[in-house]
């Protein structure tokens, strides 16, 4: 899990504002590392990296789950219509 995360890390630093400007920003935020909508879970990168780091993930789903729904996030907030 944290060989994907540091690719997509390297991918969203190096190519990220080629496809998406302000969604690279949004996936980078350096808000506090859990974010909040409501009462609503939110990942962002940095939480991500820090439940990787502390081994909180139970499963690779867990992790993927996680990814998936911060990327989905980050697209609806910018109102793109694809992935």
């Amino acid at each position: 899990c944290k060989n994907v995360f540091a690719k997509l890390q390297r991918t969203i630093d190096k190519e990220g504002h080629l496809f998406a400007p302000i969604l690279t920003d949004i996936l980078k935020r350096s808000e506090s590392s859990v974010s909040v909508r409501g009462s609503v879970y939110m990942p962002d990168m940095r939480k991500i990296e820090q439940r990787l780091d502390k081994s909180e993930y139970g499963t690779i789903m867990e992790f993927v789950a996680d990814v998936q729904f911060m990327l989905n996030n980050a697209i609806q907030c910018c109102g793109y219509p694809h992935e």
